[in-house]
């Protein structure tokens, strides 16, 4: 099977967003991405923004509680101490770039999607045989 071939790439792209998804659909750094994707949304969906003052610091103060819940869970998973207000955060905090962690398991998936296809040329094997194995 040649790399330049549209059934390989096809292939390759198929399989490597299988398990990217499945992947991130566990991550917690994706899965807390995704919900503070989800409230942005829906506040950009508004129609009004409220001026009272009670209502305004109620829900800053609910995001507040939702990313310092979101970074203590990071902290747990690194095994750092706990934050108790998000005000503690240092100031020269750098979060984990789950980005670059996700694309580095992806070229990893690459590559072994590469050899085991390479393998199964040199075996005689064709790709619909080895698909049906995965």
């Amino acid at each position: 099977m040649e790399v330049g071939n549209i059934d390989y790439i096809d292939n390759a792209v198929n399989i490597l967003n299988e398990k990217h998804l499945a992947r991130i659909a566990k991550d917690p750094e994706f899965v807390a991405l995704n919900e503070e994707l989800k409230v942005r949304n829906e506040r950009r969906d508004r129609k009004f923004l409220s001026l009272n003052y009670k209502m305004r610091k109620a829900e800053n103060d609910k995001d507040d509680a939702r990313r310092l819940k979101d970074l203590n869970e990071r902290f747990k998973r690194e095994g750092k101490k706990a934050l108790k207000d998000i005000d503690d955060l240092p100031k020269d905090y750098e979060a984990p770039d789950f980005f670059l962690k996700e694309a580095e398991k992806m070229a990893a998936d690459f590559v072994i999607f590469n050899s085991d296809q390479k393998i199964n040329q040199a075996n005689g094997l064709s790709e619909a045989k080895t698909e049906s194995k995965k």
